[in-house]
Parts: structure tokens; C-alpha cells; sequence
């Protein structure tokens, strides 16, 4: 399908993507670009959207410009194209399972989770939840992912990196029950986070944390299910 995206918006020449999104994109500033026609938009949006359930390295720039469809402008549509032309360019990714085994064991499938949050990077300072399962402890055999913009606004870093991680327990308590039904035998499911203020929390909560106090219920949620 890459391909044939490839010749229908005629990207045959052009310098090397390696990435999806530039790092210097920002949708908070206000600029003069004219404003880009909906359909042509929305039909780009639904092409990569389509892509982003086996290319989960795309997830996070579709959904940040998704977002934007309704005051869509030509930036917008020409970092829609930058993501095309990083697939392009990076045809030979996609999914990859593994095994030592020729067949793999049911009694050897572990799930795990890693949970990031990018606070107020939205216009309206919404913060952005990211999340994703693998069965393999390296992420070389991803079966999941998500990114989406929070629907509240979140006081800081912590409380936001703790929405994210309550979606990406709740997906955890899906896939167990899922690859439990297969007869899978799991053993206890990591969920890696990277902001130690919520690690803290979630491992040992004394209710005494006044700047915390307001999400006590996902903190409790976490613990229970530690």
C-alpha cells in the first residue's frame, strides 16, 4: 500500500526521511500558512491512519495532526506528506516476532507494557498519552500501541505521565484476559515508566501528598494492580 501511495501523491524523488515528524514542529504557533482543503486532508489523515495499525512508529505524528483537521493548514498537509515519504523510506520496517524456538510455546508468551505522557504540548495545553504491548521484553514483538491527546487538562508532568499509565493498565488488563482465553500462562505484567515521582507514588502511597491529592483514585488504581 506504501507504494501505491507513493505514486498516487507522485513521491518518487525527494531527500531521505528518517524520521516522521520534524522536531521543530510546533502547532501552538500561530503562522501565515493558507489553509489547506478538508477533504484533501481528512483523505491523507485516513490513509496513514490505516498504515499506523502495523506501523506504530507513525501513531504519534498522525494523531498530533489528526487533531488539527478542522483549522488544517498547507504546514499541516506538508508534515502529513513528511510522514508518507518517512514510509517511503523506511519500507523494510514493520512488525517482527521472535522466537529461539521454531514454535513458539504458550508457556513462554509474557506480556509488557511501557507508558510516556508528553505534558502540555497542545494548544490548549492538553498533554499527550503514549502506550504500548509487546511480547518480547526488547519490543521487538510489539502487538499494540497507542497515542492520543489527554481529555483534561492535567496540573503536571505526574499527573499526566498517571493518565496515561492507568489507560495502558486498563489495555494490560484486557490483553491478559485475552491471552489467558488462548491458554497462555503468564506471570506478572511490567509496566516500564520513566517519570520516578509516579513510580514512588504508585509503589507506596501515604495519602499525605497534597499536590497529588486530586488523582488519588488513579494512584490507588495503579497500586491495586501492582
Amino acid at each position: 500500500m506504501i507504494s501505491e501511495l507513493a505514486d498516487k501523491y507522485n513521491l518518487t524523488v525527494f531527500p531521505e526521511v528518517s524520521t516522521p515528524m520534524s522536531s521543530s514542529f510546533n502547532d501552538q504557533v500561530q503562522d501565515d500558512s493558507p489553509r489547506c482543503d478538508k477533504d484533501k486532508f481528512c483523505k491523507l489523515i485516513g490513509e496513514l491512519n490505516f498504515l499506523a495499525r502495523i506501523r506504530f512508529d507513525i501513531i504519534f505524528a498522525v494523531n498530533r495532526l489528526a487533531i488539527r483537521t478542522n483549522e488544517s493548514t498547507e504546514k499541516d498537509y506538508l508534515a502529513l506528506i513528511r510522514i508518507l515519504k518517512y514510509l517511503i523510506c523506511t519500507m523494510d520496517l514493520g512488525l517482527h516476532f521472535n522466537s529461539s524456538n521454531k514454535q513458539l510455546m504458550l508457556d513462554d508468551i509474557q506480556l509488557y507494557c511501557w507508558s510516556d505522557a508528553a505534558h502540555g504540548i497542545h494548544k490548549d495545553l492538553k498533554s499527550q498519552t503514549g502506550y504500548c504491548l509487546s511480547l518480547d521484553k526488547d519490543g521487538f514483538g510489539m502487538i499494540y500501541a497507542r497515542s492520543n491527546k489527554q481529555s483534561n487538562v492535567t496540573l503536571s508532568a505526574t499527573e499526566a505521565e498517571n493518565a496515561a499509565a492507568v489507560e495502558a493498565a486498563k489495555e494490560i488488563l484486557w490483553f491478559r484476559l485475552l491471552l489467558s482465553d488462548i491458554g497462555c500462562n503468564l506471570g506478572p505484567t511490567i509496566l516500564y515508566l520513566d517519570n520516578d515521582s509516579l513510580i514512588q507514588l504508585s509503589v507506596d502511597y501515604s495519602g499525605n501528598h497534597k499536590k497529588s491529592k486530586h488523582y488519588l483514585m488513579r494512584i490507588n488504581f495503579l497500586i491495586e494492580l501492582a
